[in-house]
Parts: C-alpha cells; structure tokens; sequence
C-alpha cells in the first residue's frame, strides 16, 4: 500500500509510528510546574492557619511562637516545593526518554 502527501502523516498517526505526546510533553510540564507551585503556595497557607489557630488555643506564649510557626510554615513550603517540583520533573525526563527510545527504535528498524 502506497502513500504519498499529506497522508502519510495520518497514516503513521493512525499506525503509532508518530505519537504526538512528545510534543504535548513540554507544555504538559510547565503548566504542571506553575499549578505545583499554586498548589505549595495554598498547602502552605492552609498549614500556617492550622499553626496559627494551634497558637492561639496554647496561648502562653504567642510572641516565641510566633518565630517558630514562621519557620516551620516556610520549611514546610521549601521541602514540598522541591519535592513537587523534582518529582514532576523526574516523571516527564522518563517519559521523554521513553519517546526518544521509540524514535532510535523506529530509525534502527528502517520504518
């Protein structure tokens, strides 16, 4: 079966010989790493409410507590933030690896 023109880009779409998730992939990845970043952004909120409240309940020392609660929201908002942020960066390398193990194959194949 000949084809020639523009379906030849269907026909290989339509076989899995192009897969146009690679290039779904970097745009995928940047809105990830802003809505990540959004989401740290509200954990950390939400986690500095629940420190604040659990200040006001002990009240005995709300000046020294203060200090503390502040650092404890901003390591709290560092350490998921990089987790975030690494994790989803190791999963999109994986799968770009993967795409990129599928075109080496495709080439040493002749297809």
């Amino acid at each position: 079966m000949s084809h020639s023109g523009p379906l030849d880009w269907l026909f290989d779409l339509l076989t899995f010989r192009t897969l146009i998730t690679p290039a779904l992939l970097v745009l995928t990845y940047y809105l990830g790493a802003v809505l990540i970043a959004a989401l740290v952004f509200d954990l950390t909120r939400r986690f500095h409410r629940q420190l604040v409240r659990k200040l006001r309940e002990d009240s005995g020392k709300p000046q020294a507590g203060a200090l503390l609660l502040r650092a404890r929201a901003a390591a709290f908002a560092v350490a998921t933030f990089l987790i975030g942020q690494i994790s989803w960066r190791m999963m999109f390398e994986f799968l770009l690896a993967y795409f990129q193990m599928h075109d080496a194959l495709l080439r040493m194949s002749g297809s």
